[in-house]
């Protein structure tokens, strides 16, 4: 039930575009609620949110990479395509690989 409150609220911050609010609830976020939190963030796309997307695109916890990897297509600029290609090549994840590539070649369709 905590995590459905806490969604709620960060939906709200996504509204009023309050991505420096959203930053203070990933720091003691759940996988679950981090994972909402990137999906807000995509959705602002300034430039703290832009940043800590890149960021989480090398985090060590597959779920929460994937997300921001679902996030950074959302913003959908050559910075973060730039990124995701990045990942894409330095990935040693056969599963995790396999999932951003498809995630990169759903969003060019």
């Amino acid at each position: 039930m905590n995590d459905i409150k806490e969604e709620s609220k960060i939906r709200k911050l996504a509204v009023k575009r309050k991505s420096d609010a959203i930053l203070k609830i990933m720091k003691k976020a759940d996988t679950e609620v981090f994972v909402c939190c990137l999906d807000a963030l995509a959705d602002i796309s300034d430039e703290a949110a832009s940043n800590e997307i890149t960021r989480n695109l090398g985090n060590e916890n597959s779920t929460i990479k994937i997300a921001a990897c679902k996030a950074a297509l959302k913003v959908n600029t050559d910075y973060m395509i730039t990124h995701i290609r990045y990942l894409l090549s330095k990935e040693s994840d056969p599963d995790i690989k396999k999932q951003v590539q498809e995630l990169l070649n759903d969003s060019k369709k």
